[in-house]
């Protein structure tokens, strides 16, 4: 069976092709931009094949002789310009998807978020939880679903859903990067608000272990949506505290109310826009964030799945951080 990976230089896609060619179960491809970045893959026997998800014509017979599509690539930017992420992530997936149509793919695995369900008044949120994203990254992940399941419903076309939470691990060079680095490096001088809302991280090899689940059993996915989750959320607070308790510093005791932690990052946010800097950590959006749940069940993975998540919350962050020291980032 041969298994095509988009996105396959990517944080999660990196993983996921290591993992596979590792197993030695299938014949393997990967998508990316330009073979250059792929010639370690291409050393271990990987197809590469090149294409850009905002170029139709290089994705046109990109699936020809695939079995499974793993479509992880996109652009995950939270604070990206609306035109170019519908490019990336819902322009770009339905080409991909009518090729696959099609080429007669036999199972195409989207990699979606939980962030297309957002912030959950009553937490856990699960696969049954209404759409309610608050990001415009969520909003085109929302409309390519949405899309699928058409395809799905009115052609056959055999998808699976799966949804992360926030990943972390060893190559995130953005959220996880972001929020370390300014901890680490102590500019949390105060705490915005009460911080006591959940929120919900996942390491990355656990959520290439429920991909994986997926790809072994399309007779019980396909047709499907599964939350992909680590078995822990935390609140803010506590998972800063475990950062800070990981990189050796001491976390703000002091808190300051939501409207001045606003006021406050929006400066940061500005100077930085002035300068070309995206910095995940410093945006109101994230203040924002802290005063809403995002914590999801997996309970629906591990019924049908048989998904067994093996990272603490505070492992996850042990590798994640001593990558981050090995890499001189923080």
């Amino acid at each position: 069976m041969k298994v095509l990976i988009t996105g396959v230089t990517g944080f999660i896609g990196s993983h996921l092709i290591n993992r596979l060619i590792n197993d030695g179960r299938y014949t393997l491809a990967g998508m990316a931009r330009s073979k250059e970045k792929c010639r370690d893959l291409a050393a271990k026997g990987v197809e590469i094949r090149c294409a850009d998800l905002v170029d139709p014509n290089s994705i046109k017979g990109i699936t020809q002789g695939i079995d499974v599509v793993i479509h992880l690539a996109a652009m995950m930017r939270f604070h990206a310009p609306w035109v170019e992420l519908h490019r990336h992530n819902v322009d770009g997936t339905k080409v991909l998807a009518e090729d696959a149509l099609i080429h007669h793919v036999k199972h195409f695995i989207y990699v979606s978020t939980t962030e297309t369900i957002g912030p959950v008044t009553n937490p856990p949120g699960d696969e049954n939880s209404p759409y309610n994203p608050t990001y415009d990254y969520g909003r085109t992940k929302m409309e390519s679903e949405l899309w699928l399941q058409q395809q799905y419903q009115e052609k056959g076309f055999p998808i699976t859903i799966i949804r992360p939470t926030g990943v972390l691990g060893p190559g995130d060079h953005y959220v996880s990067l972001s929020t370390i680095r300014a901890i680490a490096q102590g500019k949390l001088s105060m705490m915005p608000g009460k911080a006591d809302k959940y929120v919900h991280f996942t390491y990355v090899d656990d959520v290439v272990e429920g991909i994986l689940k997926v790809l072994d059993n399309p007779g019980v996915s396909i047709g499907e949506t599964f939350i992909i989750a680590g078995d822990q959320y935390v609140t803010y607070k506590d998972q800063l505290a475990m950062i800070a308790k990981l990189t050796g510093v001491q976390l703000p005791k002091r808190s300051v109310p939501i409207v001045l932690a606003k006021m406050y990052v929006k400066m940061i946010e500005w100077r930085n826009k002035r300068k070309g800097i995206d910095d995940f950590f410093w945006h109101t959006s994230l203040v924002n964030d802290m005063t809403v749940h995002r914590a999801y069940s997996n309970a629906k993975a591990k019924k049908i799945l048989g998904f067994r998540p093996r990272f603490t919350l505070e492992r996850g962050l042990e590798k994640t951080i001593q990558y981050y020291k090995e890499q001189h980032l923080i």
